[in-house]
């Protein structure tokens, strides 16, 4: 299974201008994410495998007061689910440097468990590797046997996405 977000030039611009009305405040300098986390063999062993990727296209010629394309530097990607014990985050280095216009995420290995509910989360960084406060998204989606998912990972989805992983344990956020 292959579960594909995608957030297109039209899709950022909403995205990150309308991100800066409800956003949570930026994560502290040690809450960059880890390199991919993984699943002890013997559970792993135990589940089909699903893939959650995530395309990022840079918008030409964008802008916002809050941020700019310029300004992203960085992006991580992580899913959370009851079913999983801590959130997994993509596969390779925990920041990947954005280059170019498009950036593909994966986190690989994600256990198949058809009806759990999975949030998806990307966050933006800036050159220091601090999180920007303006470009957080989420999304989610059910995870099932087999077949393709579309993930839409958005402001449109943030106050949401933040809601179910309250209701799946990972707490309130603190504004």
């Amino acid at each position: 299974m292959v579960i594909k977000s995608v957030l297109n030039g039209a899709a950022i611009s909403v995205s990150l201008s309308l991100l800066v009305g409800c956003s949570p405040p930026a994560m502290a300098p040690d809450s960059v994410p880890q390199a991919l986390s993984t699943l002890p063999a013997s559970e792993s062993a135990l589940k089909p495998h699903e893939t959650v990727r995530m395309v990022f296209h840079v918008p030409a010629g964008f802008q916002t007061q809050q941020v700019s394309p310029e300004d992203l530097k960085f992006l991580s990607l992580s899913v959370t689910g009851a079913d999983l014990e801590q959130p997994l985050h993509h596969s390779g280095p925990a920041l990947v440097p954005v280059t170019g216009e498009t950036v593909v995420l994966e986190i690989d290995d994600v256990p198949t468990v058809p009806g759990q509910l999975r949030v998806v989360t990307v966050q933006g960084y800036d050159a220091d590797q601090q999180p920007l406060a303006a470009f957080t998204g989420k999304g989610f989606y059910y995870s099932q046997q087999a077949g393709v998912r579309t993930v839409t990972v958005d402001r449109r989805h943030l106050l949401l996405g933040l809601t179910l992983e309250a209701v799946l344990g990972y707490g309130w956020p603190q504004w």
